[in-house]
Formats: structure tokens, C-alpha cells, sequence
């Protein structure tokens, strides 16, 4: 079972800003965003509420910014599969691992997006400059479309249908379920299953 006790980062050796940055995203993980006022958010972190103000203009810009950087860790997998040069359904397979894998070991991010992602707090900029992050993973369903390979849809939703199924696993894994490499593999081929062009 997934504590946050377990999951608190040293927040001793980091200076101000990323202080700041690690107790907002620990406090929203925690207690959502409504749950975490700025002078609870200094008194965590230990820095003053004047200091954090100087960094950040308020909290909905520190989550954004988390929000961002944590999309960009997963641009990150998605280049390091890319470097591979895998064929087209094992970039997929391993892309969807990659994802997975990132959040397990980063189970404080999983409960941050969780608590943040789709809700007005995350601005239209926001989504749209860190979108660009994830760009790859659209080109990668436009191009199996166009070559025939995956089912001729909408590739926004191909993307967000697949993460959605990532996340799942994810939440199961850290609730406590034992996802065997079997059972994740049964998932991965599931999620497949629902993109590849069917024969007829």
C-alpha cells in the first residue's frame, strides 16, 4: 500500500524554489488543492511566505509548473524509447511500460496529476505549451493511421484513452494490487487491442 510517508523526498538539500516545488506538489497530492494554504505550504517547507511570493506569483502558478515539469519527465521516456529506433508496436509497448514505470517510482507526481489534471486550475497555456511534450505520442497515432495500422480516429482521444488506461494501472499497483508482468502485459495488450485497424 502506498504511503506519502515513505515517498517525502530530503527537502534539506534543496534550495528555496525547489523546496517550494516539492511541498506544493507533496501538499496536493496529500490534501488536493484546496486543502493546502500558502502558510501551511511555508511552514512545510520552511520557507517564508514572502520568500515564496518572490519565486511565484501564487499557487496556481507553482502547480502549473509542476504540472509542466512533470509532462516533460515524460517527454523524456518517450525520447528514450525513440532513441531505440523500436518497430512501430514495440515503441508503443514501450512507451506504455515507460509511462507506467515513471509513475510507480514517482508515486507523489501520480497522485499530483491525479488531483490536478483536467480541472480549471491548469490553464489553457499551461496545457497547450507542456501538450508539445507529449507531441511525439500524437505524431505516433497520426502516422500508424495514415499507414494503415491503427483505426482511423480522433488522435487526441487515442492518446488520452491510453493514458487513462496507464493511469489505471498505475492507481491498482499503488492501492496495493500485485500487478504481475503478466497482468500488465494483459492490460498493454488490451489497450492494443482497441487501437489496431481490425481486418475485414
Amino acid at each position: 500500500m502506498f504511503t506519502f510517508a515513505k515517498n517525502r523526498m530530503n527537502i534539506q538539500s534543496m534550495d528555496k524554489r525547489e523546496k517550494i516545488l516539492q511541498t506544493v506538489m507533496e501538499e496536493i497530492a496529500q490534501e488536493g488543492v484546496n486543502g493546502s494554504p500558502m502558510s501551511q505550504i511555508a511552514k512545510k517547507s520552511g520557507v517564508a511566505t514572502g520568500t515564496i511570493y518572490h519565486h511565484f506569483k501564487s499557487k496556481e502558478e507553482i502547480i502549473n509548473e509542476i504540472f509542466s515539469t512533470i509532462r516533460k519527465k515524460l517527454k523524456g521516456v518517450i525520447d528514450t524509447v525513440k532513441a531505440k529506433k523500436p518497430a512501430f508496436k514495440e515503441e508503443f509497448e514501450q512507451v506504455w511500460l515507460g509511462f507506467y514505470h515513471h509513475f510507480v517510482a514517482h508515486p507523489l507526481e501520480f497522485k499530483f496529476m491525479q488531483q490536478v489534471d483536467n480541472t480549471p486550475i491548469i490553464t489553457e497555456q499551461t496545457y497547450l505549451e507542456s501538450g508539445q511534450y507529449l507531441l511525439p505520442v500524437f505524431e505516433f497515432y497520426q502516422k500508424g493511421i495514415e499507414e494503415g495500422l491503427l483505426e482511423d480516429r480522433d488522435v487526441t482521444v487515442l492518446g488520452y484513452l491510453t493514458y487513462d488506461n496507464i493511469m489505471t494501472m498505475v492507481n491498482l499497483k499503488l492501492q496495493g494490487l500485485d500487478i504481475t508482468d503478466t497482468l500488465l502485459q494483459q492490460a498493454l495488450d488490451y489497450c492494443w487491442s482497441g487501437l489496431i485497424k481490425k481486418q475485414t
